[in-house]
């Protein structure tokens, strides 16, 4: 995760220089981290923000967020794009924005600090076996000292569907209709294929 003395540099670098900073939150905005854009988080000044992904709830929908330094750079008809949306995906991010002004990024936060304890206590219980778990909301990895791919297929035997990175990083990005539950499930199955 980046620390908030480097964004408080690149914001400094930025005024000097003048360039622009484009915060690509296709996967970590729309309140995957607990705030509507991850880049919130270390208040970086973002002349741009990209988002896809969860502003269209699985439909294909993405948007381009401009401060006014870049108000003129693009206007109508310069820009296409797979997803650029529809009107039935477009209906489906106004829902979505609805219920993020709902309450939904405060489950978001309550859900990952729940998982990510989970992950921390099963890290004091295996120690040889994670490394660090890192991340904010339900946007989570787990370092592992041991390749990430037997275990993501021994969770994926066990109906559980994970990603791994950098060969030994477990990347966590379950959907928002999560339930404590279902953290509870999953943990449990962690653990066994971790054993």
């Amino acid at each position: 995760e980046v620390t908030t003395e480097f964004v408080k540099k690149i914001n400094e670098l930025k005024n000097k220089y003048e360039f622009l900073v484009i915060a690509d939150e296709i996967q970590s905005g729309v309140g995957r981290t607990g705030k509507l854009h991850a880049c919130e988080h270390h208040n970086l000044d973002a002349d741009v923000v990209i988002l896809a992904k969860g502003i269209g709830g699985g439909l294909p929908l993405g948007a381009i967020l401009g401060s006014e330094r870049v108000e003129d750079v693009f206007t109508y008809g310069e820009h296409g794009s797979t997803f650029g949306g529809s009107p039935v995906a477009a209906s489906c991010g106004l829902v979505i924005f609805e219920e993020l002004q709902k309450g939904l990024m405060n489950k978001v936060v309550e859900l990952g600090d729940y998982l990510k304890t989970k992950l921390n206590e099963l890290k004091g219980k295996l120690p040889n076996a994670i490394k660090e778990v890192r991340g904010r909301g339900l946007m989570l990895g787990v370092e592992l000292f041991a390749e990430g791919e037997p275990i993501m297929k021994k969770l994926l035997d066990n109906n559980v569907l994970v990603n791994y990175t950098n060969q030994n990083v477990i990347r966590l990005l379950p959907p928002y209709i999560l339930t404590k539950s279902d953290i509870d499930l999953f943990i449990g199955k962690f653990e066994d294929a971790l054993l």
